[in-house]
C-alpha cells in the first residue's frame, strides 16, 4: 500500500465557519469530545479518498495536513463513532473541507485541510520558442503538486516528441497538453501530392491543399488535374492518401 503521510498542524484554526451551532456546546459538567479524535476523523477520510484516487500511481507521494482545531470548541462526546463527507463534487486535492458529523448528540463542523500530491510531470528543460519543434533534449521530468495544474499536465515526454509549441514558454515551465500540437505537414493553399492506391497499383497526382493538416488529419484538396475537390489523409510532408492509402496509418509516423 502506498504511504501516506499525515501532519496535524499546530495552531488554531480560523473559527468562521466551522463552529457547530451553539446548541451543541458541551454544558458544564459533560463529556467533551476530544478534538485531536476529530482531525483523526477527517484525517482518515482524506486518506480514504487519496488512496481510491492516486493509490495506483507509483510515482505519486501523497501528503495530508489536517489543521488543529481551536481548543475553545467543546463538544459533547459522540456515544457513536464520527461520520464524515466531502462536499458534493469535491475532489480530495488541495485546500479541502471535510465535514465531520456526530449523529448522537447531533454536532456538525467542517475541518479545513490540504491533501498535495506530488509526482513527476513534464518541464521544459531549456527555453523555447512558439513555433520550435521538441526534441527529447528539450524536455525533462520534475516533482510538482498536481493541485497546482488545473490545467492539466503530462507524465510520458514521448508523448510531446515532435510536436510544436504553441507559445513561448521557459525553462522548467510544466508543459500542459494545450501547449503543443502535432507540426502541420499540408498547409493551405500550398501545392501537395495525391496518392491513389488500389491493389498493386498507386496513382500520384498534384493538386492544392485547401486546409492545414498534421499527420492523420483529414483534409480537403483539389486535383490541379480535373479541379475536383476530394478529401484524403495527411501521410506526410506535402503527402495526401486517398482510398485505401489513406488507411491504417502507423501509430507514432512522423512524416518525415
Amino acid at each position: 500500500m502506498k504511504m501516506i503521510r499525515t501532519h496535524i498542524v499546530m495552531g488554531a484554526l480560523a473559527l468562521a465557519g466551522i463552529l457547530p451551532l451553539p446548541a451543541a456546546a458541551a454544558s458544564a459538567g459533560q463529556a467533551v469530545q476530544p478534538l485531536d479524535s476529530i482531525a483523526a476523523a477527517a484525517s482518515r477520510r482524506l486518506q480514504a479518498e487519496a488512496e481510491a484516487a492516486w493509490g495506483g500511481d507509483a510515482e505519486a507521494t501523497i501528503e495530508i495536513t489536517v489543521g488543529r482545531l481551536d481548543g475553545r470548541l467543546r463538544l459533547p462526546a459522540c456515544s457513536l463513532p464520527l461520520e464524515t463527507e466531502l462536499p458534493p463534487g469535491a475532489q480530495a486535492l488541495g485546500a479541502v473541507a471535510v465535514g465531520v458529523r456526530c449523529p448522537a448528540p447531533a454536532w456538525s463542523l467542517f475541518v479545513p485541510a490540504r491533501v498535495a500530491v506530488k509526482r513527476p510531470v513534464v518541464v521544459l528543460a531549456v527555453s523555447r520558442s512558439r513555433g520550435d519543434t521538441l526534441a527529447e533534449s528539450d524536455l525533462a521530468l520534475e516533482a510538482r503538486d498536481l493541485a497546482a495544474l488545473a490545467g492539466g499536465y503530462i507524465t510520458d515526454p514521448a508523448e510531446l516528441v515532435g510536436k510544436s509549441l504553441r507559445r513561448t514558454l521557459q525553462a522548467r515551465a510544466v508543459l500542459l497538453p494545450s501547449h503543443a500540437a502535432a507540426p502541420e505537414l499540408v498547409r493551405r493553399g500550398e501545392r501537395v501530392t495525391l496518392q491513389a492506391a488500389a491493389g498493386t497499383i498507386s496513382v500520384q497526382v498534384e493538386g492544392e491543399a485547401l486546409a492545414d493538416g498534421a499527420l492523420g488529419d483529414r483534409v480537403r484538396v483539389r486535383n490541379l488535374a480535373t479541379r475536383r475537390v476530394v478529401e484524403g489523409t495527411v501521410g506526410g510532408a506535402g503527402l495526401v492518401l486517398m482510398g485505401t492509402a489513406g488507411r491504417g496509418l502507423p501509430a507514432g509516423a512522423n512524416g518525415g
